[in-house]
């Protein structure tokens, strides 16, 4: 089934709810602008709609003026109180590319909920999966689940330069209306250049939670996970439970960092961060921030890794310009970090900095820095506990201090602690062996012949690095006559290496090679 350039709109302008949308088909795909819409303008409930898909479903492309997106989408108008119906798409592959799956309220009636099972999600080129509400109506919850995987990347650009993003996103504007949660699981989640999942609010009301349960997740390019709040709204929660491994590096190509990042700019709290992984992983500037740049208190770092946090120029940090910092609780096996930072700060102002907490079998700090600092207010407090060892090299920082308030304190525990610095890379140059090998003897040198006492060793190694090779006779003849204990024929000989230069062979006794064929080892005069 295909829809080009066309759409199909149910609506209500009564207290009647509006009609259902229910589609089945082999393949869908909607091009050029066509459009699915279901609408409410009054007390009238917004009818639902429900795409069933045996193979594909695609939404690509725009109208012939590059203006309207192809799309399906349930809404209330302005001025309605009715809710807006809900929308349920079943695939085992979904790709949009610059098309939208939305539901919208701008009115009193709450955004319809979005819910996605699929095999594989692919968005790109600003394509959207979202639930936004412009009114005091709240937004709708967006759930996708998908059984293999799901991607995102890619912007496009309106004719007007509004720059969208390939995203899975939940909004509130400032009309009051609390955001929807998204909810998002599947084996492997890729988000790269221009990718996000974001749940925001711009007034009172709060931005919505994300909830995420994957298998691996990964960051890269500039990809983003985010909440935020921009007016007196509470920042939304990230939880992230990835069972294998979440991974966040790079940068996109205009500077963007790969991040997972709660941020507040306005009166209320930014939102909190926990992650629970196997593996954690932070590069080339990749990061998992907790900000606040208004009023409102920077949100806290929950971080729980079984195996392995490993930090190579990456970042962990709360901050905040005017209030107090956001805490930070590392806990892994193996914290190795290396040019990387972990930091809990206040800019400005008088609220302390946050505490940091990190709690590991190992802590392996190499140039990096783990601080906890304020500014009038006090210093947050630093608790490094390592139940193995705490290493640390002379460029690595741990501080708590304060540049006009009271310090926090620092409190290392770890029955093998040093952070002088003794974690130092191995020479590069090989060390002198003229200088490590003995001497010859002075007869030798004279040049007469001297005695000799010959180790035994694995055979075909020397025995010292410039020592000679004992001969060895036939194996099958010395084996055979040795397993049945008769008298061995092939006489065992050493070669000797005169000053002269000459070689000399000297013959060893028949007995000394049975003795070394028993033993397993080789063994001379």
């Amino acid at each position: 089934m295909v829809l080009l350039d066309g759409i199909l709109r149910p609506r209500t302008g009564g207290s009647g709810s509006a009609g259902a949308v229910d589609i089945q088909a082999e393949r869908l795909t909607l091009m050029a602008g066509a459009q699915i819409n279901s609408t409410t303008f009054s007390t009238g409930q917004g009818g639902n709609i429900t795409v069933a898909v045996r193979e594909e479903l695609t939404i690509t492309g725009r109208d012939t003026n590059g203006v309207a997106r192809s799309g399906i989408a349930s809404a209330t108008t302005t001025g309605s109180r009715g809710a807006g119906g809900r929308l349920s798409v079943t695939a085992p592959r979904v790709t949009l590319d610059d098309g939208f799956l939305t539901t919208q309220s701008q009115g009193a009636g709450d955004a319809g909920a979005v819910d996605m099972q699929v095999g594989t999600l692919t968005l790109s080129r600003g394509a959207s999966v979202d639930s936004n509400t412009f009114g005091t109506g709240r937004g709708g919850t967006v759930t996708v689940q998908a059984r293999e995987s799901i991607t995102l990347s890619g912007r496009s650009v309106d004719p007007d330069g509004t720059v969208r993003q390939s995203q899975i996103a939940s909004r509130t504007t400032n009309r009051g209306g609390d955001a929807g949660r998204l909810a998002i699981s599947a084996p492997s989640v890729t988000l790269g250049e221009d990718g996000l999942i974001r749940a925001s609010t711009e007034g009172s009301g709060n931005a919505g939670s994300i909830a995420m349960d994957v298998g691996r997740l990964t960051l890269h390019a500039g990809g983003q996970i985010s909440t935020s709040t921009t007016g007196a709204g509470q920042g939304g929660t990230v939880v992230i439970q990835a069972a294998e491994a979440l991974t966040i590096l790079g940068q996109s190509s205009t500077g963007t960092a790969s991040a997972l990042a709660t941020t507040s700019a306005g009166t209320g709290s930014g939102g909190n961060v926990q992650i629970q992984a196997r593996h954690l992983t932070l590069r080339q500037q990749g990061k998992i921030d907790a900000d606040s740049t208004g009023e409102g208190d920077a949100g806290e770092i929950q971080i729980r890794v079984t195996e392995t946090l490993r930090g190579q120029q990456g970042t962990i940090s709360t901050a905040s310009e005017q209030s107090g910092g956001g805490n930070i609780a590392l806990d892994a096996r193996l914290v190795h970090l290396t040019g990387s930072n972990i930091s809990a700060t206040v800019r400005g102002g008088t609220g302390g900095g946050g505490n940091i907490s990190i709690n590991a079998a190992f802590t392996v700090l190499n140039d990096s820095r783990v601080v906890a600092q304020a500014d009038l207010g006090r210093g947050g407090n630093i608790n490094i506990t390592a139940s193995k060892a705490l290493l640390a090299d002379p460029r690595s920082v741990v501080d708590a201090s304060a540049q006009r308030g009271i310090n926090g304190t620092v409190d290392l525990r770890s029955p093998v602690t040093n952070v002088s610095g003794t974690v130092a890379p191995l020479p590069q140059s090989f060390a002198p062996t003229a200088a490590l090998l003995w001497e010859r003897c002075a007869p030798r040198r004279a040049g007469n012949m001297a005695s000799r006492f010959v180790l035994g060793g694995r055979e075909g190694i020397p025995v010292e690095p410039d020592g000679m090779l004992v001969s060895r006779p036939p194996l099958a003849a010395t084996a055979s006559a040795a397993s049945m204990g008769q008298e061995l024929t092939t006489q065992p000989a050493v070669l000797h290496l005169l000053p002269s230069g000459e070689i000399q062979q000297v013959t060893l006794p028949t007995q000394a090679l049975a003795f070394a064929l028993d033993c397993a080892r080789w063994s001379g005069q």
